[in-house]
């Protein structure tokens, strides 16, 4: 979001003369804030300007309510302890992401539920448009956390997708936690598995080809264990001498290496082209 929101105030030219921020403040999952040349400024949502005590005009409010109403995310802006603007913000869906739900439940994902800091309007928003499951809005890193142990306790093997800071909790605490390559580095580093590009239909194949995996294993496995037994068998009975058991171990083998690399020819999703975030400034 920082970086869209800097792009797009480089763009209208508000950001030339700005100084670097100092005693900078973080509020995880609510905003942050800063002095800029002496003045200070807060950028956040809603419950972060309540709880630094700024009172949140009915226009405001309402303004904010027709942003998330529209999928968009609505920060507000600050200074000196008056809101004076908003910034709304809102993704631009990859094709990929509109593929992903029915990809997921193709390949044995019996429920998706979308884990968000945002608004419930603006969450509702975008899982409509993707098909989403279930919707939990309004959370901080540590409600994320709790809605994974909930999902646990109820029997799901839980896998994590996500890419920014606020997220590296939740990953921590899947079961297996996908990290996107674009994503920052905390999230990379508190993940199993690294998508090296943005595709999130590598997800639904990473899954697939991970159950196609364990399905090869099994197979060779069993086969390899009945030619032993059978080998065993006609060893013990006389009907297997050394050519010819050498002859059907070498077989043997042979099938369970093509067996094996029929995993190089499953079928990869098509590459999506990148989209990027909207950004919309508002004084």
């Amino acid at each position: 979001m920082a970086a869209a929101i800097l792009e797009r105030a480089a763009a209208e030219a508000r950001a030339e003369a700005l100084p670097g921020p100092r005693q900078v403040r973080v509020f995880r999952g609510r905003g942050i804030a800063a002095d800029v040349n002496g003045r200070q400024v807060l950028v956040g949502n809603i419950r972060l300007m309540e709880e630094m005590g700024l009172k949140v005009d009915a226009s405001v409010l309402n303004s904010v309510q027709e942003e998330a109403a529209r999928g968009r995310t609505v920060a507000l802006v600050a200074v000196d302890g008056r809101i004076c603007g908003w910034i709304s913000l809102a993704d631009r869906i990859r094709e990929s992401a509109r593929n992903l739900v029915p990809l997921l439940h193709r390949v044995g994902v019996r429920q998706t539920v979308m884990l968000t800091g945002d608004s419930a309007a603006a969450a509702a928003h975008v899982a409509a448009t993707l098909g989403i499951d279930r919707v939990e809005a309004g959370l901080l890193p540590e409600d994320k956390v709790k809605k994974l142990r909930e999902l646990s306790a109820q029997g799901f093997t839980v896998a994590m997708v996500g890419d920014g800071i606020n997220d590296a909790p939740a990953l921590s605490a899947a079961d297996v936690s996908i990290a996107l390559g674009a994503g920052t580095d905390v999230a990379l580093e508190a993940a199993d598995v690294a998508l090296i590009t943005d595709n999130l239909e590598k997800i639904a194949f990473a899954i697939g080809l991970a159950r196609a995996i364990v399905t090869n294993v099994r197979q060779n496995l069993t086969f390899a264990v009945a030619v032993v037994l059978t080998l065993v068998a006609g060893v013990l009975f006389g009907r297997v001498h050394l050519a010819s058991g050498m002859l059907i171990h070498e077989i043997s083998v042979l099938a369970v290496i093509l067996n094996g690399v029929r995993l190089l020819y499953l079928p990869s999703p098509r590459s999506p082209s990148p989209l990027r975030p909207a950004v919309r400034i508002n004084s």
